[in-house]
């Protein structure tokens, strides 16, 4: 393969953590306290309500209750109109009160199902569960929760360690021709595009990029891959306006034999590799794997090692014995390290030193 070395960031949802969103936990326990929610609107009988439209659910807008629960009742609007025309509901001509009561009856259990499957993180639950119209809705609210926090954290403009990538990577407008031979090849398990978003952003206030044509013809150099595709559509993530692809909800693809995961990488070409980032990445042995899979270890040479920094991952519960001895031959060696705690550490203290040193 022809080209330079390139260093590998393999992003996952802990990266993000310092910009406000929550962490695989809190995305639980924001979900699961939904379900007080419903449990009020059944008790008080807000599903009641007559309304000649089958296609939509009745208003609860004017509530109290409801006007905190936006978000929510969004995600139960969705679905709604994706299951009125189901037969796993009784809805046939004019609005039935008792279809709506059904599918807010039927989203409490799905909320409670999840608490009571002492699942960790929403992922792991999809990937177990076998509820098709379960899943969706969850899908549904998990869509739109991403999509809140991307436009909340945006709004807040904090600082983190995007920040100061390309504050380094970018450091004047002349510098940005050659921009895309140092920016790392970019693995993000992230469904939101707030990484491209921020790096978008400072380019267009701190070195002059105002133009959207401009910061696109760059991004189309750049080599920032979505394993389980991404919410927003890239353009208008780049016109500062994130639009929701059209039935993003089927963006969220897991599966078991990670096909997701597999589809998207083989897009990618082999890559001659220096280091591999992996920055708020929890370990998983399949995906590891895959990733690895894509790295050209030909062309690393023998009795080298490759490392491979992380942040917020117990590296010492990871099989780094089954990895060596499925991929690697010519005692090439793959050390992994505990880079640091923070993103922002990893890329100032390890990432920037090794890369501008070299």
């Amino acid at each position: 393969m022809a080209g330079p070395s390139r260093d590998i960031f393999v992003i996952g949802a802990g990266a993000h953590k310092d910009y406000g969103f929550p962490t695989n936990l809190e995305l639980r326990n924001i979900i699961i306290s939904y379900e007080q929610v419903l449990g009020y609107v059944l008790s008080n009988d807000f599903y009641n309500q007559k309304t000649g439209n089958t296609n939509h659910i009745p208003t609860f807008y004017e509530s109290s209750i409801s006007r905190k629960c936006h978000l929510f009742f969004n995600a139960i609007d969705i679905y709604f109109k994706s299951q009125s025309a189901d037969f796993n509901y009784s809805c046939s001509g004019d609005f039935d009160a008792t279809f709506c009561k059904e599918v807010f009856v039927d989203i409490k259990n799905y909320l409670v199902n999840f608490k009571k499957s002492g699942s960790d993180t929403i992922d792991t639950y999809l990937l177990e569960n076998e509820n098709k119209n379960e899943n969706k809705f969850l899908k549904i609210l998990l869509s739109l929760i991403i999509d809140q926090y991307q436009t909340e954290s945006i709004d807040l403009g904090r600082l983190g360690w995007i920040d100061f990538l390309s504050k380094n990577l970018f450091p004047d407008k002349i510098s940005l021709s050659k921009a895309h031979e140092i920016f790392p090849v970019c693995i993000t398990f992230n469904y939101d595009t707030f990484f491209e978003q921020k790096i978008s952003n400072f380019l267009k206030l701190t070195r002059g990029l105002a133009e959207y044509s401009e910061r696109s013809e760059l991004f189309k150099k750049f080599e920032i891959r979505h394993v389980y595709d991404k919410l927003h559509d890239l353009d208008s993530t780049l016109n500062d306006k994130p639009k929701i692809n059209k039935n993003f909800y089927e963006l969220i693809q897991l599966t078991k034999h990670s096909r997701a995961i597999t589809n998207s990488l083989e897009k990618l070409s082999k890559i001659k590799v220096k280091n591999i980032y992996f920055i708020g990445f929890g370990f998983d042995e399949t995906n590891v794997l895959k990733i690895l899979d894509i790295i050209d270890w030909n062309a690393v040479k023998k009795e080298s090692t490759i490392t491979a920094f992380s942040t917020h991952v117990k590296v010492s519960d990871f099989d780094k014995e089954k990895i060596t001895n499925r991929l690697f031959k010519d005692n090439i060696n793959l050390e992994f390290k505990s880079g640091s705690e923070s993103c922002r550490d990893l890329i100032e203290k390890i990432y920037l030193p090794i890369l501008f040193k070299n």
